[in-house]
């Protein structure tokens, strides 16, 4: 009889956080955790993530969350308000260097005038070097399509292409199926 070795693996997902509010009306960052905990995943994009926000308390929910946790973390803001932010993060059991963060182009749609961008990180896993892009897609038809064009664009590719492989993670707001898609 051979001993089989277990076979490795590597967890990833993807998560709106909507401002860490649940379905309940109530914020709580430690729910979030506790959710992402339940995955068993290694690496998470989250969207929609506030820092220093009066809405939320000041807090810096993705420092929060990967404190929960006991995770790394890196978050990027799409929007800034003074010392307002909101964007998305990476968190990853592994450590992670960044290696690109961009806004992304396209006119967002007159009801919902968000910018958009996207955050590219290496996370040395136990499996090796691994580029995670974490993203939000806009609303808009158009702008989705230029964003999902830029994001596997050349330019965006080799600038954070190192050979290792590439997970893109993030909020798409597409239909599969959709030219962004």
């Amino acid at each position: 009889m051979t001993e089989e070795t277990p076979e490795k693996t590597l967890r990833v997902a993807t998560y709106n956080v909507h401002g860490c509010v649940g379905t309940d009306g109530q914020r709580s960052e430690l729910r979030i955790a506790e959710v992402i905990g339940d995955l068993s995943v290694d690496i998470i994009g989250l969207q929609e993530l506030d820092l220093s926000r009066q809405r939320s308390a000041g807090v810096d929910q993705a420092g929060l969350i990967a404190e929960q946790l006991g995770w790394h973390r890196h978050f990027h803001a799409a929007m800034q308000w003074g010392e307002e932010h909101y964007g998305h993060a990476i968190l990853s059991r592994y450590p992670m260097m960044l290696l690109r963060s961009a806004c992304l182009p396209g006119d967002p749609p007159f009801f919902c005038r968000e910018d958009r961008a996207a955050l590219a990180m290496e996370i040395a896993t136990g499996l090796g070097a691994v580029q995670v892009i974490n993203t939000h897609l806009g609303l808009g038809q158009r702008e989705r399509l230029l964003q999902a064009e830029l994001l596997t664009s050349a330019d965006w590719l080799d600038s954070t292409s190192r050979g290792a492989p590439l997970i893109l993670l993030g909020d798409f707001n597409s239909l599969p199926g959709s030219r962004p898609h």
